[in-house]
């Protein structure tokens, strides 16, 4: 699955599984992000991003919410 479609899925699933509001701002942001994801762009699940939001925060320089 290419990254644009990954996402799209990903939006789904937040919707339709867990009920997010499709109105919200961050998902507006996840649109808009899907709609900048270039066609047919695949990146490789091969671990780079850790095993956890934690992991993945630091690697990108954020703080881990909640």
């Amino acid at each position: 699955m290419d990254d644009k479609n990954f996402l799209s899925w990903i939006h789904a699933r937040l919707c339709l599984v867990h009920g997010e509001d499709e109105l919200v701002d961050y998902m507006h942001r996840l649109r808009c992000i899907v709609v900048a994801t270039p066609a047919g762009q695949r990146t490789p699940n091969d671990g780079r991003g850790g095993n956890s939001h934690a992991d993945l925060a630091k690697k990108i320089g954020t703080s881990c919410p909640g």
